[in-house]
């Protein structure tokens, strides 16, 4: 009776969207986390390093892992976008018209990437 606990069967429980879905929150909370941990300029330098570097990869990530059913996760697609907005703008104000930008931009990369793929996947049939 010696069961082990598998990650990896666990996870098969849930679909790839709602693992996506955690992924996302999971990085919006390490903002929050990041903000709070460093105090002043290195807190920010964590943020700008969290939103330039690690998010516009994870959006090219999330939207090639979408793109692999796309028919179906569609609705998914905005999700990093959709996220990124309320989390920064937490931290600063409404009228910071960059973070709109780059939540467009974040949206733009995720359904590029997810295009793509499909787009390969469709052409390498």
């Amino acid at each position: 009776m010696n069961k082990k606990f598998s990650l990896k069967k666990y996870l098969t429980r849930f679909s790839l969207g709602q693992k996506l879905l955690a992924a996302n929150i999971v990085l919006m909370v390490i903002l929050q986390i990041l903000v709070r941990i460093f105090a002043g300029d290195a807190g920010m330098i964590a943020c700008f390093a969290l939103w330039y570097i690690l998010y516009p990869l994870y959006c090219l990530f999330y939207g090639w892992k979408m793109g692999s059913d796309l028919e179906h996760m569609v609705k998914y697609v905005p999700v990093p976008a959709l996220l990124y907005l309320p989390t920064v703008l937490i931290l600063f104000s409404f009228k910071e018209v960059a973070l709109y930008l780059y939540a467009g931009i974040y949206l733009a990369l995720t359904c590029f990437a997810a295009l793509v793929h499909h787009l390969l996947k469709m052409y390498m049939k």
